[in-house]
């Protein structure tokens, strides 16, 4: 909160700047729509005088930009300290009965308009199946002519990684015939090595584990993928063989924890069972051994996005006591609007982290943070069905496209919301 005598400073020449005590991220968005120079503001203690430095840091917002006079007919208010409507303007009238409704609702609810602290609505259980359904389509429309699932909205190049983890979700949702396109493409871009590459052309231990776990979810209804599986379960044994039981090797970006192959063993373990290859599984229980035993597998300071796939491989190969700790302290952290911060550090949120995030939770019964999870999604779905990388201020991961990851976990942890009420005593 802040005080309406902290909020303005005269910097000479007339001039007026900003300074804003304990600001929220909120409130800070707020002031840059009506003044144009929140990434100048300042945050310091409340109630205290302003220092040499202060006062330094204050001049230079000067330098930089000049406080404009609000738009319309705003005021400051002296209790928020954030630039309102008055009750009496026509643009706030607008905003009410868009808000409240033409006819207006109890005194109560116009309070919360004008506070701003009208809380989104619960999602009806049509409206969530109308999500998947806007989901689906989006993949749908993303498949490219040539075959695939696109890289993004803005590519033009298939992502094999992703069209191959996408064939069990779209199997999930009886999208058969989408499935079975998306899998004779895979079987058409795999490398002579048994690889395949990621949109930079290099092969990668963990896009051709992906493509693996996809296609052995279609054998029965394709079977000439058997042969792709065995050559794509022979590259990655390969690999784990040349590193020495150190796993498939390093990941490809020092922000990438080596951890997120644990992903990658499962479907090695289910090449195993359906090869009947006693080989392929020492290799996979070697590579658990190597991943579960690195400092930091299942760290929070990683990006939710990566985190996500340790803890669920972990879950998934019954070893959910690993995954339980950071599943709790992201738990204790989430905030009210289901939300949590994409990585240590920031407060934006990582999309498809959030909705791994949801999964983990949902295979673990905790499912009041899962639904809490899955509100935040479905409240910030792009128009088109899809979700961009990241929402809010200052994030950085692929903020500005719509990633097909997002929604293919998004479909995933809905999935397993529905079999969570199913199986849910009436």
């Amino acid at each position: 909160m802040v005080n309406k005598p902290d909020l303005h400073a005269v910097l000479g020449n007339g001039q007026t700047g900003i300074i804003v005590r304990n600001v929220s991220e909120r409130n800070l968005r707020r002031l840059d729509r009506f003044t144009g120079c929140a990434h100048d503001l300042l945050s310091m203690s409340p109630r205290r005088p302003l220092e040499s430095t202060e006062s330094h840091a204050v001049l230079k917002l000067q330098e930089r930009s000049v406080l404009r006079r609000p738009e319309r007919d705003t005021y400051i208010d002296p209790y928020s300290g954030i630039p309102r409507l008055p009750v009496h303007s026509p643009h706030w009238q607008h905003r009410k009965k868009a808000h409240c409704g033409e006819k207006g609702k109890t005194e109560a609810r116009v309070q919360q308009c004008e506070s701003g602290a009208a809380r989104p609505r619960p999602i009806s259980e049509s409206g969530r199946n109308n999500s998947a359904i806007r989901a689906l389509n989006w993949i749908a429309k993303n498949e490219l002519p040539a075959g695939g699932i696109r890289v993004h909205s803005e590519s033009e190049s298939g992502y094999p990684e992703v069209t191959g983890y996408l064939i069990p979700t779209l199997l999930n949702y009886e999208q058969n015939s989408l499935a079975i396109r998306l899998a004779r493409w895979l079987i058409s871009v795999q490398l002579a090595d048994g690889s395949f590459a990621g949109p930079d052309g290099v092969s990668y231990a963990f896009d051709t584990s992906q493509v693996l776990r996809g296609l052995l979810t279609i054998v029965n209804r394709l079977p000439e993928t058997r042969e792709a599986c065995r050559k794509a379960a022979e590259y990655l044994c390969s690999l784990a063989l040349t590193h020495s039981s150190r796993g498939f090797g390093s990941s490809p970006s020092p922000r990438i924890p080596e951890s997120i192959h644990l992903y990658s063993i499962p479907p090695l373990l289910e090449a195993a069972s359906q090869f009947d290859h006693v080989e392929y599984r020492k290799i996979a229980e070697n590579c658990v051994r190597f991943y579960f035993s690195l400092p930091n597998s299942f760290g929070t300071k990683y990006l939710t996005h990566y985190l996500g796939y340790s803890l669920e491989a972990a879950i998934d190969l019954n070893r959910a006591d690993l995954a339980a700790n950071p599943l709790s302290y992201l738990q204790a952290r989430q905030k009210r609007d289901g939300s949590v911060r994409g990585r240590a550090g920031v407060s934006w949120v990582c999309v498809p982290g959030l909705a791994q995030l949801a999964i983990c939770w949902y295979k673990t019964g905790r499912a009041e943070p899962a639904n809490a999870a899955m509100g935040w999604l479905e409240r910030h779905q792009e128009p088109s069905g899809g979700f961009t990388g990241s929402k809010g201020l200052w994030s950085d991961y692929l903020p500005r496209v719509e990633v097909p990851w997002a929604t293919k976990f998004y479909l995933d942890a809905h999935f397993l919301r529905q079999e969570a009420r199913r199986a849910a005593p009436r």
